[in-house]
């Protein structure tokens, strides 16, 4: 999972995260030349959330892969499992 930290000028920074499976570089690669000081405004969508951004007003972006989400993910998904059957078993005692 990635973590992007978007840093702009005088406003708070502002976190998202992406599923995406893709090395690190590449992912980075991808949301540089998506952000060019060309573009007037662009939108930034993640696995969870959209964003409209103006590149113009990012000072930085912070990339990382957050393996602690990634465990937690894994250990969220592990505990969701179906329930077993259980019989009842009456017995008639006289």
């Amino acid at each position: 999972m990635k973590r992007i930290l978007i840093y702009q000028k005088n406003i708070e920074p502002i976190l998202l995260f992406d599923n995406d499976d893709s090395k690190k570089e590449i992912y980075i690669k991808k949301l540089s030349s998506l952000l060019s000081p060309d573009n007037n405004v662009v939108i930034l969508t993640t696995t969870s959330e959209s964003i409209v951004l103006r590149p113009s007003k990012i000072v930085s972006i912070l990339v990382t892969e957050d393996e602690i989400l990634n465990t937690e993910v894994e250990e969220t998904e592990e505990k969701i499992e179906e329930p077993e059957e259980v019989e009842d078993i009456i017995t008639d005692k006289e």
